[in-house]
């Protein structure tokens, strides 16, 4: 319903509108709300907030400049004990990587973590 809608992204049934200025984020907005009365759904008003400077979207930030990791997300990162068996290195590189795309050295920062994936690797 949403694909080719400018600034309008959607998980499950959150919609979120971004613009970079107040006139762009409208024009996003009334575009959106077009496309939904096009395909015949209707907003529940008591769920939605309208020209909120940032919100907070499946663990990031998201602001008139971009996205950003939300820093609390990334602070539960930092303070999970050092992972002491493979299925402890599994899931902290899961959740490592979800913010992969903020940080340019991610594969370089993870090969130490990796290589204790292989057979026999020691702890």
């Amino acid at each position: 319903m949403i694909c080719g809608l400018e600034g309008v992204a959607a998980y499950l049934d959150d919609v979120i509108v971004t613009g970079r200025a107040d006139a762009e984020h409208r024009q996003n907005l009334e575009a959106l709300f077009k496309r939904i009365q096009e395909y015949g759904f209707h907003i529940r008003m008591e769920k939605c907030n309208f020209l909120m400077p940032q919100i907070r979207y499946l663990g990031c930030i998201i602001d008139k400049d971009g996205r950003h990791p939300d820093p609390e997300k990334t602070e539960v990162i930092r303070q999970m004990p050092a992972p002491k068996n493979v299925q402890e290195v599994r899931s902290f590189l899961g959740m490592i990587s979800y913010y992969g795309s903020f940080i340019a050295e991610m594969r370089r920062l993870r090969a130490p973590l990796d290589s204790l994936l292989k057979k026999n690797a020691t702890f």
